[in-house]
């Protein structure tokens, strides 16, 4: 990245953090300040990686703030198929401790086959 766009997007950075991370964390529904400065994080590494985009857009700022609802999207659709996941998972849980723990229940899939 060239110096001067380098400086752009520093300035960029120190101008709209602020405003950046206080729209993610009511979009995010104030679920953790964590997520909402991944979030921003994750915006303006694009931001980086896509540098060229970002200083030749006639609008910046509003580029960042896109960027930033498609980068919430995508949290909200991962977070999504995390909770679908761990859904699935939840008969393993209503089982006992010591059945979901037991070699035959851990390796009742695998074939070990006759020697």
């Amino acid at each position: 990245m060239e110096k001067e766009t380098d400086e752009f997007i520093t300035e960029l950075y120190r101008e709209l953090y602020t405003k950046l991370l206080i729209y993610a964390s009511s979009a995010l529904g104030d679920k953790s300040r964590a997520m909402a400065e991944q979030a921003v994080q994750e915006t303006f590494l694009i931001a980086c990686r896509k540098s060229t985009q970002l200083t030749e857009s006639p609008n910046p700022r509003g580029w960042l703030f896109n960027t930033l609802k498609y980068v919430i999207k995508n949290m909200r659709r991962e977070n999504s198929e995390m909770i679908l996941y761990l859904e699935e998972l939840k008969p393993l849980e209503e089982k006992g401790e010591e059945e979901c723990l037991s070699p035959d229940t851990l390796y009742n899939d695998i074939s070990l086959g006759e020697d």
